[in-house]
């Protein structure tokens, strides 16, 4: 039976091609997939179209003639060396992602036939200065040319039912509903547009002013994103509506100012920020934002992407810090997050490169997901006995933290929230931690001496992956209360530490003796921080109580 099954294999191999073909054929360096007697443009897995190219209109094949009628998906993706594409009359479909990265392209004309024109059809190409859209086109999709940071004119035909670009605008305009789609950085927005839409002007790195007029009611999601030089935004009296993340990563801006009558929102007490009347949440901040001490919450997105912004005082009024608020603000470098603050969100300082020292307030409960990502250069960090979870992620890749303690208020640890911390050389865990999630002290290069557990019954490890690495658990001292080392000795991840002792063996000698309360005694009298493990009853704190505890001890035995 395994012979015929084998022979059937081998026959069946053999009908196969070696080589799986992603298109029916090719006419000269061009490749198409056929459906009926219409041709597709599509792509060769392994070439990358350059130069000029010339889609003609019909193409003979093997004794039959198609008629081209689309240009396919991620037809010509990421060829970056090509420059120029004539298309035929007879394409009515430019479909998602079909001329997407082409950096090189510098001109395309778009025939008076294409109806369609798909999701990312031409986004990046960076080396497009121009767009007409001809008056067949009846639906563009919103990100059709994101991040085209070159353009200089758009235009629409003076016919097409759908789009416009009214008042020589350059932009495109659906007419229906005056929402405009997509703008440069030449776009004069016209009286009669009531919407930016959704990423308008996303990417516009030539974009250095714009005026937005009394009739925009709406300023939507990612409308201005990433347009760097843009140094002011007024906001007119009409606008009711701006989503998150329409200004995120505008990192040249220096001044917002919002219209005194605006009945939405304000720029109260001359804070260079928008912010929500109705409910004191600022909604977008920027490199010499001053918060008023009216402010209650920092709203999501406030400041992402403001790299500029190198220090900024949170009044005690805040009491609510959304989602990524400083994500990404590459220059800041000290945070003090006051009393008032109840509430952290998820990735708040996320990939703060420069931040160096943090203090949380006592009024945090909860350590969010990601909150310090990639805070590469935070060396202290303060965690208040207030906090009773860290989230996963939260401190993930935060590669020059030296020290952590985690307060005895905390019962869980979540998965990855010290991950790749390669720096630390000192663990103190607290003594209510009962859940530690995936690798959330694993390091590849771990510089750990010392790991402190002070909860009495080993915390449970849920994780797929070691807790600690084959170093640490080879190289750093495990110290846990005297009466639970059996326990750890014999609990999963926690056994293969090569040294368990006891807390209160200060000389490290692996054994509680008279030694450990003299050494005790001096360093208290010295008044130099001590070890972790010097916190004989487990408390959190070494004190005077510690030495008299650890007398007990000896003399008790145990």
């Amino acid at each position: 039976m395994k012979q015929i099954i084998l022979t059937l294999l081998l026959v069946l191999a053999a009908l196969v091609p070696s080589t799986m073909s992603a298109y029916d054929f090719e006419v000269d360096g061009i490749y198409y997939d056929i459906n009926g007697y219409e041709a597709i443009v599509t792509c060769d897995e392994y070439t990358l179209y350059s130069g000029s190219i010339i889609i003609p209109e019909v193409l003979n094949y093997d004794g039959i003639t198609y008629t081209v009628i689309k240009i396919g998906t991620h037809a010509f993706e990421n060829c970056i060396e090509l420059t120029n594409v004539s298309l035929p009359n007879s394409i009515t479909y430019i479909d998602d992602n079909a001329f997407r990265n082409c950096t090189g392209l510098t001109n395309v004309i778009i025939p008076n036939s294409v109806t369609y024109i798909g999701n990312s059809a031409f986004e990046g190409c960076t080396g497009l200065t121009n767009v007409n859209i001809p008056n067949s086109v009846s639906y563009i999709c919103r990100s059709a040319f994101s991040g085209c940071i070159g353009l200089t004119s758009i235009t629409v035909d003076l016919d097409n039912p759908t789009y416009d670009s009214r008042d020589n605008c350059n932009a495109i305009i659906k007419t229906s509903n005056n929402y405009l789609m997509l703008g440069c950085q030449n776009t004069i927005i016209p009286n009669s547009v009531t919407t930016i839409g959704i990423s308008a002007f996303e990417g516009c790195l030539g974009l250095t002013n714009i005026t937005i007029p009394n009739s925009v009611t709406k300023i939507s999601d990612n409308a201005f994103m990433y347009c760097s030089n843009l140094m002011e935004i007024v906001i007119p009296n009409s606008v009711t509506s701006i989503s998150n993340k329409a200004f995120s990563y505008c990192t040249g801006l220096k001044s917002i100012i919002v219209d005194s009558g605006n009945p939405t929102y304000d720029s109260r007490d001359n804070c260079n920020a928008i912010i929500k009347t109705s409910d004191n949440n600022l909604i977008l901040g920027c490199q010499n934002t001053i918060i008023p001490n009216s402010v209650l919450s920092i709203g999501n997105h406030a400041f992402e992407g403001c790299s500029c912004l190198t220090g900024i005082i949170l009044p005690s009024s805040v009491k609510t810090i959304g989602l990524s608020a400083f994500e990404d603000c590459s220059g800041l470098s000290s945070i003090t997050i006051p009393d008032s603050v109840i509430s952290i969100g998820n990735f708040v300082f996320m990939n703060c490169i420069s931040l160096e020292n943090v203090i949380i307030s006592n009024s945090v409960t909860s350590i969010a997901f990601s909150a310090f990502r990639g805070c590469e250069s935070l060396t202290n960090v303060t965690i208040p006995n207030s906090v009773v979870s860290i989230d996963g992620e939260a401190f993930m890749y935060c590669y020059s933290l030296k020290s952590v303690t985690i307060p005895n208020s905390v019962t869980t640890i979540g998965k990855h929230a010290f991950f790749e911390c390669i720096s630390l050389t000192d663990l103190t865990i607290g003594s209510s931690v009962t859940t530690i999630d995936t690798s959330a002290f694993f390091f590849n290069d771990s510089k750990l001496t010392s790991v402190t557990c002070l909860a009495s019954t080993p915390p449970d490890y849920i994780g797929w992956w070691s807790l600690f690495n084959t170093k640490t658990y080879r190289d750093a001292i495990l110290y846990v209360p005297k009466q639970s080392i059996s326990a750890y000795q014999n609990a999963d991840h926690w056994k293969s530490f090569a040294s368990i002792s006891s807390l209160g063996d200060v000389d490290g000698n692996g054994e509680l003796g008279i030694n450990d309360v003299t050494n005790l005694i001096d360093q208290l009298l010295s008044g130099d921080e001590l070890p972790a493990w010097a916190d004989v009853n487990g408390d959190g704190n070494v004190t005077i109580k510690d030495v008299t505890d650890l007398i007990d001890m000896l003399l008790g035995g145990n």
